[in-house]
């Protein structure tokens, strides 16, 4: 299978955005229009009821309601003080199945019964980081047996134990472990169990832009028989798995910034998805609803979550350098995703990331945003994450085009970019030295994210850090590379270490909270960094001194932050990324078996 199969795969995933849907366009509803974030949809097996987690607009946590269709009547049915997220009816009808945040990557998975009544906790996991405020949503984090008496929910706790899929007893509580990802690999997610027991499907992330759709035969008793199988092979985020049938999976594929697709395939031919129509722009969280009584035969309705997220680049001045900066004004904005700002060496232009050409390209614009160029169109692969070299000729970035993150160096007026790395593994968020002869950059090669460094034109890699690291920035002095750790979704710290050394206790720890591994910029007597901030009401740009190690607040943002920050080389500029608006809603497509 594996050999026919790839070369089939690789001829669909080429061609598939141009074929023509199977179906007529879907009918879509709306489930709900709440102020601020509802996700997670989940039906009730009469179809008259919806589960669903909602956040409101006071920056309250989630909490799980349920929702009668027909009347629109709400109720909520949780009240704790942490998220309440990913609600799963049971086949049955009788409970609700949750998951509640717990502190770090810490879950609870709890029942309530859906007539009402107290809550059941039946056990704690260790979860993958899946952030409610990230764009990225891989899929719902369980899944019933059909026969009502176990659930599958991601866990793990790397590295003594990595991630994978347990099943869990509803009676007592009892785990047991049913798939483990290979050690150097992403966690297991989304799990979906077919409708009669056979088949286990879920996804498969190997980076935090790639993902696929695998699947395992079951036993009776919900063993797993053999290997997992591969069943997609997009090279791109594929997510969502949901059963539309004993034998056919609905799935969403697409780009990150870009619109997913729909597609529908059968178990019995992995590889060959069909495209379904589409549900537009920024649909996640596939759920899926079957209903009798149509004239044309029983019809399959699909839940999701639109999911809308509009960042753009601002821009804050000063008189002085680290001082009271000015109130932000927009810097440069479209209808598409526009973030992650850097300054040429001079000052005059600016790189940012941006979909406005359809896919995420790296532009180039004058450093008042007028003149915005595509510099690069690799027309679909996440590609980004630019920086400049110190002579301002050169520009290196990071694209996916070969499935894992590589690095090129492209001139900065245009042309031909030059393919850096060739490894297996995923290379990315590179940046250059001072004199221009060597570029930092991230790399799992060794199983951990790590920092190396490389001549620019090519050659041996040398290790920076040994205890984690994602992208670095050498110090104007050229003494020391600061860098972040944690994960490319989600809050990161700042550490140091000495440019020419690497291991122990040579890294050092200098800033414990950044709002993601992109938010910080060093200056000659300091850094500017955004702090990560739990509420999505806004945050700070801050400036840490050198000279005594203070931080302080240096311009008040009153709405949540996107990738980058750049300061221009006087100090007196500064851009950075706004999340303008953010909104979830509940939606139902409609469509023949």
């Amino acid at each position: 299978f594996v050999g026919a199969s790839a070369i089939a795969v690789a001829a669909f995933w080429q061609h598939a955005s141009t074929e023509t849907p199977l179906a007529e366009p879907f009918k879509i509803t709306p489930l709900t229009s709440h102020a601020g974030f509802e996700r997670y949809s989940s039906f009730s097996p009469d179809g008259r009821h919806v589960a669903f987690s909602w956040r409101n607009d006071s920056g309250a946590p989630f909490h799980i309601h349920t929702k009668a269709i027909e009347s629109g009547s709400t109720v909520q049915r949780t009240s704790d003080h942490v998220d309440d997220l990913s609600p799963a009816w049971s086949p049955d009808g009788r409970f609700i199945a949750f998951l509640r945040s717990l502190s770090g990557e810490q879950a609870q998975l709890v029942l309530i019964p859906a007539s009402g009544g107290p809550e059941r906790e039946l056990t704690e996991i260790s979860r993958p980081q899946s952030a409610p405020s990230s764009v990225i949503l891989f899929g719902h984090d369980r899944a019933w047996s059909p026969d009502s008496r176990f659930l599958v929910v991601p866990s793990g706790d790397p590295p003594k134990e990595p991630f994978g899929l347990l099943l869990v007893s509803i009676e007592s509580g009892a785990t047991r472990r049913l798939l483990s990802a290979p050690p150097g690999t992403g966690p297991y997610l989304a799990p979906a169990v077919s409708p009669d027991g056979r088949h286990l499907a879920f996804v498969r992330r190997t980076d935090f832009a790639v993902s696929e759709i695998w699947m395992n035969t079951l036993s009776g008793d919900y063993t797993p028989q053999g290997e997992p199988i591969k069943m997609t092979y997009g090279n791109r985020l594929t997510t969502s798995p949901v059963w539309a049938g004993p034998r056919e999976l609905l799935f969403l594929s697409g780009e990150v910034g870009a619109e997913a697709g729909l597609y529908r395939m059968s178990i019995g031919q992995p590889g060959t998805p069909r495209p379904m129509p589409s549900l537009g722009e920024g649909a996640a969280l596939l759920s899926v609803l079957a209903r009798s009584g149509s004239p044309s035969g029983p019809r399959l309705h699909v839940g999701f979550t639109r999911v809308v997220k509009d960042p753009n680049i601002y821009r804050t001045e000063s008189s002085e350098p680290s001082t009271q900066f000015s109130a932000s004004r927009l810097f440069s904005s479209s209808t598409r995703i526009d973030f992650n700002p850097q300054f040429s060496p001079d000052g005059r232009r600016i790189t940012f990331e941006s979909t406005r050409s359809g896919s995420m390209e790296v532009w180039v614009a004058n450093e008042d945003g007028s003149n915005p160029r595509q510099l690069t169109d690799f027309g679909g692969p996440l590609t980004g994450a630019a920086r400049w070299s110190p002579d301002g000729r050169q520009i290196v970035f990071n694209s996916r085009f070969g499935g894992q993150a590589d690095l090129y160096i492209v001139s900065a007026n245009g042309g031909e970019p030059r393919r850096l790395t060739f490894e297996p593994t995923n290379e990315d968020l590179a940046s250059w030295s001072g004199d221009g002869r060597w570029l930092y950059f991230h790399s799992d090669r060794n199983g951990s994210s790590q920092i190396w460094r490389m001549p620019a034109d090519g050659g041996e890699w040398i290790p920076v850090t040994t205890l984690g690291g994602l992208a670095a920035l050498e110090s104007i002095d050229r003494k020391f590379v600061y860098y972040t750790k944690g994960k490319a979704l989600g809050p990161a710290s700042l550490w140091r270490v000495a440019k020419d050394g690497a291991g122990g206790g040579g890294e050092v720890p200098v800033l414990d909270s950044l709002a993601d591994w992109s938010t910080f910029s060093v200056a000659p007597d300091g850094i500017y960094f955004i702090p990560y901030a739990r509420s999505e009401a806004g945050s700070s740009i801050n400036f840490y001194r050198f000279a005594d190690g203070q931080s302080r607040a240096i311009i008040e943002i009153h709405k949540p932050v996107s990738v980058g920050l750049t300061v221009s080389p006087d100090g007196r500029v500064i851009l950075y990324t706004q999340v303008d608006r953010d909104d979830n809603d509940l939606l139902i497509a409609g469509m023949l078996r």
